[in-house]
């Protein structure tokens, strides 16, 4: 079943014609993954789904609803949680003031019984809760960023380069758990990390200059070396 589509968009920045014809579909469940060279344009889908950058032409559905002409916080409240690039929490704000912030909702129970899924998943959050989001490492300020995604009921979330300048023994946790994750919300990724995107996608598109170029089963794509070097400059 198709949770997000994706047709023939088309996005501005600017002066600059960065998505020129994006067409995905992305099931429910599971992990999709957005691949690409860098400046393919994978961010800006991203943005676009989330109306932060807005298609000029094309559709973008999501459970049905067609996303082309709502603000983000309406985007936001069908469901759809996004965890940006340079992971935009509040590094003033200490762990519990950062998540507090992003929950939507009155229903205090149900807020702690997510509270406890955030914690069962990054167990350093609960230690770090009073401490301040800018003096935390770069790994736990990942995990905050994507529990704040996870501190509301959404039933998909989009998630750009979160190994992005991480050792890797903190991808390997991030890993482990983004699988989880999977299992309780659709996740679409964005990640360069070849590596993690194959050991933890289930579907890919490929993006290159704008456009929508390939897509399929992440099985097939990791014994594609032709495809991987083509598009991702990914040598077997």
């Amino acid at each position: 079943m198709s949770l997000l589509q994706l047709e023939a968009v088309q996005t501005d920045i600017g002066q600059f014609h960065i998505l020129q014809d994006v067409s995905l579909t992305v099931p429910e469940g599971g992990v999709t993954v957005l691949l690409g060279r860098n400046g393919a344009g994978k961010t800006t889908t991203l943005r676009t789904i989330m109306g932060l950058a807005p298609a000029k032409a094309g559709t973008v559905e999501f459970r049905g609803h067609d996303l082309a002409h709502l603000p983000p916080h309406q985007i936001a409240r069908l469901g759809l949680g996004y965890v940006p690039e340079d992971r935009g929490v509040f590094t003033q704000l200490t762990v519990e003031e950062n998540l507090r912030i992003a929950a939507r909702g009155r229903d205090l129970r149900r807020k702690d019984q997510r509270l406890d899924r955030v914690y069962e998943l990054f167990p350093d959050l609960r230690t770090a809760w009073k401490r301040r989001a800018g003096n935390l490492s770069g790994g736990q300020q990942q995990m905050l960023a994507i529990a704040r995604g996870l501190i509301n009921e959404n039933s998909m979330l989009l998630i750009d380069e979160p190994s992005k300048g991480l050792a890797p023994v903190v991808i390997e946790h991030l890993a482990g758990a983004l699988r989880r994750i999977s299992k309780q919300a659709t996740v679409l990724l964005v990640e360069q990390n070849f590596a993690l995107a194959a050991a933890i996608g289930d579907h890919y598109f490929i993006i290159d200059d704008g456009r929508t170029v390939h897509h399929g089963e992440m099985t097939d794509l990791i014994n594609d070396a032709e495809l991987k070097q083509k598009y991702l400059g990914v040598a077997s």
